[in-house]
């Protein structure tokens, strides 16, 4: 995949991202989908309030598989744990 470090803001629903995520005492680097965006509403809420809002600096994001490592498991992503956004899949 081509990747773009810098000058990819902002991400919107869609986007595929390259992040760090934490995977108990190490890190992982990958690839995941954003599907949550800040301002929109979280997917773990039923009632939405203001508080179940994906906050500023903050995104939703979700492997392909069920089982990846995602925001399913880990909450939130902060925008610092994006390192790149994809804008060529080479296949």
């Amino acid at each position: 995949a081509l990747v773009r470090a810098r000058g990819w803001k902002p991400l919107h629903d869609g986007d595929l991202v390259v992040v760090r995520l934490p995977t108990g005492t190490a890190q992982v680097t990958t690839i995941r989908r954003v599907t949550g965006v800040p301002g929109d509403a979280r997917r773990d809420t039923q009632q939405l309030t203001d508080r179940d809002l994906i906050p500023s600096g903050s995104y939703y994001v979700l492997g392909e598989s069920t089982n990846a490592l995602d925001s399913r498991q880990l909450g939130l992503v902060n925008i610092t744990q994006i390192l790149g956004k994809v804008v060529f899949v080479i296949k």
